[in-house]
């Protein structure tokens, strides 16, 4: 994919910064997709989940979490970022909008409710982007760099398997952050049968 030119902090974050949007494996899979069972029994999470900043990206771009647990977002550059943590879904709202100003600093703030929270740094690195969905269930996972996922604990019986891809396509700016387009989302019947594991292929076509 395209790359953007890096004109704050180059020493630390290059020269340039490639589009995470959409990343494919050797064989075709692809990463950073969100995969749930809708109608999961609820569940409170325990525990940090941990995103880095590492080279002026978050690491990992995407993560699940439980509602119960917290994020924790930690600074792993010699450099000020700021993280910018907005709800999108069901609503728009800001959810946390701190400074992790140097090497080895961390925020962490407990999550409190089910949604999809985009983070952004507002320290001028306009690149900088990741994701965080909520659940309020543990049944949920995110690809990884094959495509591959795996749900633990997925009661027996007909359920239905939800996925989430952020969109590739870039469509406009954003005071000079790239717009992309609508997320992929699809659903897929699935019949989960005892003392089994279960396989299921999607397709991310547009």
């Amino acid at each position: 994919m395209k790359a953007m030119r890096v004109e704050r902090s180059p020493e630390v974050c290059g020269r340039t910064q490639a589009f995470e949007a959409l990343r494919i494996g050797a064989d075709g899979g692809v990463a950073d997709a969100v995969l749930s069972i809708d109608g999961a029994p609820p569940k409170v999470g325990e525990g940090n989940v941990l995103v880095d900043q590492v080279a002026c990206r978050y690491v990992p771009h995407v993560v699940t979490v439980t509602v119960g647990q917290a994020l924790e977002v930690h600074d792993g550059d010699d450099l000020l970022h700021n993280v910018h943590a907005i709800w999108t879904a069901p609503e728009a709202a800001t959810w946390f909008n701190l400074a992790t100003p140097s090497k080895g600093f961390s925020v962490r703030r407990p999550v409190a409710r089910a949604g999809l929270a985009r983070l952004l740094c507002d320290a001028g690195h306009v690149w900088m982007s990741g994701w965080v969905h909520a659940f309020a269930h543990d049944l949920h996972a995110v690809s990884g760099e094959d495509g591959s996922f795996r749900i633990y604990g997925v009661p027996v019986g007909a359920r239905t398997l939800r996925l989430w891809h952020e969109g590739w396509r870039v469509v406009g700016d954003d005071g000079g952050r790239p717009r992309f387009s609508e997320p992929i989302e699809r659903t897929q019947a699935v019949d989960v049968a005892p003392d089994s594991e279960t396989r299921v292929d999607l397709d991310l076509a547009e």
